[in-house]
């Protein structure tokens, strides 16, 4: 292997998978040949991947190998059982030197690649597949539901308010025209009076003359 990674020079060498070595070797020795490849491939800069198949019904994150504390980084792939179906999910176990999400992600094989899927946490718990999609929809007609009930209510409060300003309009209107009607009133009154005070005044007069 290493005459091959030496004459093709690769930047990414894939060993899929490594439980399968244990066929031709003891496990230490399967163990020993891994660790010199990594130092190997380390020491050129070359980015390696292993995969390991773990049966149902044992520890996933065990080995067979026990090539667990070669990796620096070190995910799991594992199939999402839940209403009849069979999903794919990932998580990352550990990443040396670096923090990273502890959720399980469901991800999809496309023709453009893998597509990770958004991860959607309810009541059930995490869901995927058509329970995933089903939950989603559910959440979208509720949402548009409360986006119609807020425009609903806009629009209520805009009629309101220009119900609430039309009133206002027709009351100072009103207000105007009575204000204008009692201000010639006054000024009528007020003309009588000045006329009574001037009549009784001239009889005054009139009546000293007289004497």
């Amino acid at each position: 292997m290493q005459f091959m990674i030496d004459d093709f020079r690769p930047t990414t060498v894939v060993v899929d998978p490594v439980t399968n070595l244990s066929q031709v070797g003891s496990l230490r020795d399967v163990r020993l040949m891994l660790s010199r490849l990594v130092d190997y491939l380390k020491a050129r800069n070359i980015t390696i991947l292993f995969t390991s198949l773990t049966q149902g019904g044992t520890d996933a994150e065990l080995t067979d190998v026990g090539i667990s504390s070669l990796a620096d980084s070190w995910m799991k792939l594992q199939n999402l059982e839940a209403g009849g179906e069979r999903n794919r999910g990932i998580s990352i176990l550990k990443s040396r030197g670096m923090s990273h999400s502890n959720q399980v992600r469901e991800f999809l094989l496309t023709d453009q690649g893998i597509d990770l899927v958004d991860t959607y946490t309810g009541p059930e718990g995490v869901l995927a597949g058509s329970a995933r999609v089903a939950r989603e929809d559910d959440e979208r007609a509720q949402e548009a539901a409360l986006r119609l009930e807020i425009e609903r209510l806009e629009e209520d409060r805009k009629k309101r308010r220009a119900l609430l300003e039309d009133q206002i309009t027709r009351l100072r209107s009103e207000y105007e025209s009575a204000e204008k009607e009692l201000e010639g009133r006054i000024r009528l009154e007020k003309l009588k009076m000045e006329t009574i005070f001037r009549k009784r005044k001239e009889m005054g007069t009139s009546r000293k003359a007289e004497t």
